[in-house]
């Protein structure tokens, strides 16, 4: 049995070197190294064989790697894909940027409520929040005392309401609500404006 292993490695090792030859002529020198080498072989069969261990291991390896490699080359035109597209995302939002700078400056339209007359509020619908209304004299607030925007004075059917913030956004109105109630406002509440008109 190991004789005929013996022989098909060493036949093997001879086509091999016949199929290198083809490829490439070998010297004479170098055809009786090889010559030499595969004597060698023959008498060693425990060498030979780790040989061919050894070069089923390094073909192993290097097809992992070969695998390895390729993957990292798709992964690589992947990101390169990923970047042209962020590159071309940033060449729109440049010029986007560019057109809102270069244009004309919002100007959002205003009115004055009718039961606030030294009042702004924007037009469309806003949202505010109530932290109270009064109906005594005594406990309600003097009217130099409003800041504007942020905090406003109501009189409507013998009450004053005091009501802050103008928010576009009922959520934003809500999280002031929720925050004043947080802190003690127990009465805040959420009113919707249009137009300037208290719904």
């Amino acid at each position: 049995m190991k004789k005929i292993l013996i022989s098909l490695v060493c036949l093997s090792l001879l086509v091999a070197v016949g199929a290198v030859s083809a490829q490439k002529q070998l010297s004479k020198d170098e055809e009786k190294e090889w010559k030499k080498t595969a004597k060698e072989y023959m008498k060693n069969p425990a060498a030979l064989a780790q040989l061919t261990k050894d070069k089923q291991e390094l073909q192993r390896i290097n097809n992992s790697m070969e695998s390895d490699l390729n993957l990292l080359k798709t992964q690589v035109n992947a990101k390169d894909n990923r970047v042209a597209s962020l590159e071309s995302q940033i060449d729109q939002l440049s010029m986007q940027l560019e057109e809102a700078r270069n244009a004309e400056p919002y100007q959002p339209a205003y009115t004055t409520p009718a039961d606030s007359p030294g009042e702004m509020i924007p037009m469309g619908t806003i949202f505010r929040v109530q932290i109270g209304a009064f109906e005594k004299e005594k406990n309600q607030i003097p009217t130099g005392l409003e800041t504007g925007q942020d905090m406003a004075l109501e009189q409507a059917g013998g009450l004053q309401k005091i009501v802050l913030g103008q928010f576009t956004n009922k959520a934003d109105a809500e999280k002031l609500q929720k925050h004043l109630k947080k802190i003690g406002v127990k009465d805040a509440w959420v009113v919707t404006y249009k137009d300037g008109v208290r719904q």
